[in-house]
C-alpha cells in the first residue's frame, strides 16, 4: 500500500479493527479485481478493497458503481482479486460472510 486509505463511509478505525482486527486496507488502484460467474470473467472497478489479513488470501472487493461488495481471493503474485460471490451493499453483512 503506498499511501493511506480512506476507510468505508460511516466507519471509524475502531470499529473496522473491532470486526477485522488484522484487515488491511487495499490500494485499488494497485489491484485487478474480476467476478467469476458460471466460468465467465468480468472485470469490476473496485474502490476499496479490504485483506482479512496479510497470511491469508480471503478479501473483500466493493464494486465502485453499485457498492456491492464481493468476496474473493487475492493473487499475491500479481495483486488481482478473483471474486466468486456478490455479498450486497452492507459491510457488516459482508463481514459476516468470511
Amino acid at each position: 500500500m503506498t499511501r493511506e486509505q480512506p476507510l468505508p463511509e460511516g466507519w471509524t478505525s475502531e470499529q473496522f479493527h473491532t470486526r477485522l482486527p488484522y484487515g488491511l486496507l487495499l490500494d485499488p488502484d494497485e489491484h485487478y479485481v474480476v467476478t467469476i460467474n458460471s466460468g465467465d470473467f468480468r472485470e469490476v472497478v473496485s474502490d476499496l478493497i479490504i485483506r482479512v489479513n496479510a497470511r491469508e488470501r480471503l478479501c473483500l472487493a466493493r464494486e465502485a458503481s453499485t457498492h456491492d461488495w464481493f468476496v474473493g481471493d487475492i493473487d499475491d503474485a500479481d495483486g488481482s482479486v478473483e471474486c466468486w460471490a456478490r455479498c450486497g451493499g452492507n459491510l457488516d453483512e459482508a463481514m459476516d460472510s468470511i
